[in-house]
This record gives structure tokens, sequence and C-alpha cells, in this order.
């Protein structure tokens, strides 16, 4: 598994929650859809506006308690 994959806390060796698998799954989905593994929000314009592409925004947030998992 490459880095970009992990969230950050895994990276630093902090607290691991479940969130930690909700930043690893939007990450992976968004290079699922873009085929571009480096994580970037202008790669997802094409699906801007979508609930997929809002579910990965909530996915990705740095700081794990402001992720949250949207269910579409």
């Amino acid at each position: 598994i490459h880095n970009v994959f992990l969230s950050p806390e895994i990276i630093n060796s902090s607290k691991i929650t479940n969130r930690s698998a909700w930043y690893s799954l939007g990450t992976l989905t968004s290079f699922f859809l873009t085929g571009i593994k480096e994580f970037s929000i202008e790669n997802l314009k094409p699906f801007h506006g979508t609930k997929l592409y809002w579910a990965i925004l909530r996915c990705i947030h740095t700081n794990p308690k402001d992720r949250s998992l949207l269910i579409i």
C-alpha cells in the first residue's frame, strides 16, 4: 500500500480509529475514479456536485474528528 492511501494518523503513529479507514476509502475511491494516486481536489472536478464527490470530501479531512461517512 502506498502512503498516499493511508490516513495522517496512521503515518504519524497516532491514535487510529474507524475514521482512519474512512480517509483511506476516500483516497482509494478518488484513485479509482481518476487513476491518479496523489489526491487533488482538481482531479475530481468532473464529478463536482455529485453525491460521490461530496462523500469523498467528507472522508478525507486531515483531522479525524472532521471526517464523516455520507450514506448514499
